[in-house]
């Protein structure tokens, strides 16, 4: 390596990391929100084919940073419980060619195995 450093004139790739994770922490950021409803009888078996199966399909689809996933605690009806999934990108372009491209297939099988014990709705979210 030369003396000159790299493309952001440091020496220490620690120091590159750093900044390269900063300089994504202050871009602007788009958040798709999935919110589910889901039959309490159908729960444990979508929650564990959510962990296991249909988050990391998402993720290996490259168009998104990270995700969170959450139980909604305000939540007022006994026969259901409801979460969200919250899915950061970079773009709002990154989002729609999911949408457009690798949500419909991954759709069917939450269709196939959990019809009529969920109801769903996305949201886009612009971070500020």
């Amino acid at each position: 390596m030369s003396d000159e450093g790299n493309y952001f004139g440091s020496k220490n790739i620690v120091t590159d990391l750093l900044r390269l994770a900063f300089c994504l922490y202050l871009s602007p950021m788009f958040i798709f929100n999935e919110t589910v409803g889901i039959d309490k009888e159908a729960e444990d078996e979508w929650l564990a084919w959510m962990r296991d199966t249909h988050i990391p399909l998402v993720m290996q689809t490259g168009h998104f940073l990270d995700f969170q996933f959450f139980r909604i605690v305000t939540h007022d009806d006994p026969q259901s419980a409801s979460y969200c999934v919250q899915y950061r990108a970079v773009s709002i372009e990154e989002i729609v060619t999911y949408l457009e491209q690798k949500a419909p297939l991954l759709n069917q099988e939450l269709q196939a195995r959990f019809k009529d014990k969920h109801v769903a709705f996305r949201t886009l979210l612009e971070a500020l």
